[in-house]
């Protein structure tokens, strides 16, 4: 994905605090996905620190009045510098679609659901899509879409319907009020259609 470049000066709401909106995304995770951490680093651990990364470098940006272009092959130098401080070659493709999925929710609630137009949660959506993205080799790499099911009697069913193989195990020591369905969702509507798709429980 690449964008048009977007000069920051015309951006407005961009006075931002990036520790306060990394506990504020922190709280967010905490209310809407029951502090999901589906591996031992945790996937909400990588969107804390994107949240507080981004927020630094739109804060720098906009006291430099640079225009700002989103390349999604990470040819930027910004978004290359940041996947490389996020260490995003150590997750695997389903993951940071977990990852995209959450922080999206977040920029939608914080920012508006408005971040089409030029505004901070414009920048912030570019940053998510372009940052985000896993290695072009990863063997996972259709699992693309995420879709979080939230915790009661569905959640008990498709833990009784997916199969052991489609079902991947947390390694981090937080219980897991509810589940991420990950699937191709460029070929498929729903991830029941996909035989690949991984339930992250």
């Amino acid at each position: 994905m690449t964008m048009e470049a977007i000069e920051i000066e015309s951006v407005s709401g961009c006075d931002l605090n990036a520790q306060e909106l990394e506990n504020e995304y922190t709280e967010y995770v905490k209310s809407e996905y029951a502090g999901y951490f589906p591996d031992s680093r945790g996937v909400s651990l990588l969107g804390q620190d994107f949240v507080r990364l981004v927020a630094q470098q739109i804060d720098k940006e906009h006291n430099e009045g640079e225009e700002v272009e989103f390349e999604g092959d990470a040819t930027d130098e910004v978004v290359a510098n940041l996947r490389e401080a996020l260490q995003i070659h150590t997750f695997r493709a389903p993951l940071l679609a977990i990852a995209r999925t959450i922080v999206s929710s977040w920029i939608e609630e914080r920012f508006g659901h408005h971040v089409a137009t030029k505004s901070c949660g414009t920048l912030f959506k570019s940053y998510c899509d372009s940052v985000l993205q896993p290695v072009n080799d990863d063997k996972e790499m259709s699992l693309n879409t995420a879709r979080y099911v939230a915790e009661g009697d569905r959640v008990q069913e498709l833990v009784n319907e997916v199969p052991e193989t489609n079902i991947d195990h947390l390694s981090g020591d937080h219980a897991q009020a509810g589940v991420f369905l990950v699937f191709d969702g460029v070929k498929y509507n729903g991830p029941r259609e996909d035989a690949n798709m991984l339930m992250f429980e």
